[in-house]
């Protein structure tokens, strides 16, 4: 089954790339499927459509991404809102507070997807 899998490659990739209109990313979403995918080849020897089951494996791999961006979205967000309301209520001898903050979402952004 591994060998229609690695058939099955490039046309995971243009899926990848329609579903995110990146290419990078599409790279990364079919490499993660195919991961999973030849993970769970063993136990998957009775899938009727290895095709249908890769593609769909592709499919909750991007769902998962777009889940994972859109939180990071409202994080980013709620913190610059706060970051807002707090130098709007306080006297403008908080710079070294926002300049902590910054500091903090800088290295917030540094940090890895997972």
């Amino acid at each position: 089954m591994s060998q229609s899998f690695e058939e099955l490659a490039p046309e995971l990739r243009r899926f990848a790339r329609r579903l995110t209109g990146n290419e990078d990313l599409a790279d990364e979403i079919a490499q993660e499927s195919l991961t999973r995918a030849l993970q769970r080849d063993q136990g998957a020897a009775d899938i009727a459509n290895p095709r249908a089951w890769l593609f769909q494996i592709a499919a909750n791999v991007f769902k998962q991404w777009w889940r994972t961006r859109q939180r990071e979205s409202r994080a980013e967000t709620t913190l610059r809102q706060r970051a807002v309301d707090r130098s709007e209520s306080q006297p403008p001898d908080t710079l070294a507070q926002r300049e902590h903050l910054q500091q903090v979402w800088n290295f917030l952004q540094s940090l890895p997807d997972r």
